[in-house]
């Protein structure tokens, strides 16, 4: 049995008696999402809070700004 992958993820699987099944390449790829291109940052340091259930909104802001960094 041999199995050939196209460049869009088709795979052709002929086997021993010359016959063949293809499967689409959207059954078996995905595209890869941003989720999983990319890694978040998770800072350092930790900002301190008064209350880590109800963050001020200038505490929120030092949060995003360390995460964007």
């Amino acid at each position: 049995t041999k199995v050939d992958v196209g460049n869009d993820g088709t795979a052709t699987i002929t086997y021993p008696d010359t016959t063949t099944d293809t499967i689409p390449g959207g059954d078996l790829v995905r595209p890869e999402t941003d989720a999983e291109k990319i890694t978040p940052n998770i800072p350092a340091t930790k900002v301190p809070v008064a209350d880590t259930s109800k963050l001020t909104d200038t505490e929120k802001g030092e949060v995003k700004k360390n995460v964007e960094e």
